[in-house]
């Protein structure tokens, strides 16, 4: 069964939804807030009001998240988004008795019904259609009374970064200069809506000192 595992997780990955260097927490390159926003598809704030397990018509393990969406920075304008990422809530009992231990692997985001979470969604794969966050629990927010903090505690999420902005706010220079820990939810979900809409990345004025 193990082997089983194992190999449902290789195919997924071959089946392209995400990178081959993110299986292990170990392993999972550190993604600035420049690299969250310019390698996801979708940005959502919302709530999280579903949450499912099962298997694919292929046989492969998804945990199904619903977001009740408050604001759409990126992609998607729908007041509902559902996704599926690689992996079960927990493990499962299949019909001939054998206990399929096939969860999310460890690094990977985990969601609570009834949080607030901003994510950062990759491009879905081609064959699965699953999708999870950039950088994996890096690109999850959850924002509890006012703050947004990720699995790493921020950490490094504006290093080596600069913003060639006349108009910069106190909030944004305060966010920049933050090294780790909560930062404010309204002023990073304004910083990302910003960054989005006037191009910051793609006009260069968001980008890594001494590029």
């Amino acid at each position: 069964m193990r082997r089983a595992i194992q190999g449902a997780f290789l195919a997924a990955v071959l089946l392209g939804f995400t990178p081959v260097g993110q299986l292990h927490a170990s392993q999972v390159v550190h993604r600035t807030m420049a690299d969250l926003i310019d390698l996801s598809e979708h940005i959502l704030l919302g709530d999280v009001v579903s949450l499912s397990d099962g298997f694919d018509r292929s046989g492969y393990p998804f945990t199904e998240v619903t977001l009740s969406v408050r604001e759409s920075m990126k992609g998607s304008t729908a007041s509902q988004y559902t996704f599926r990422q690689f992996g079960l809530l927990e493990p499962k009992t299949l019909s001939d008795g054998q206990v399929y231990a096939g969860v999310s692997p460890e690094g990977w985001p985990q969601f609570v019904i009834g949080e607030t979470v901003m994510v950062f969604l990759y491009v879905a794969g081609n064959e699965t259609g699953f999708r999870t966050t950039v950088g994996l629990s890096q690109g999850k927010f959850t924002i509890v009374d006012g703050s947004a903090t990720n699995a790493i505690g921020n950490r490094g999420l504006f290093q080596n970064l600069v913003l060639d902005e006349r108009a910069v706010s106190k909030e944004t220079k305060k966010l920049m200069q933050s090294q780790s820990g909560p930062v404010n939810a309204r002023t990073l979900a304004g910083f990302v809506k910003k960054a989005v809409v006037d191009n910051w990345i793609e006009k260069g004025a968001l980008r890594y000192e001494n590029r």
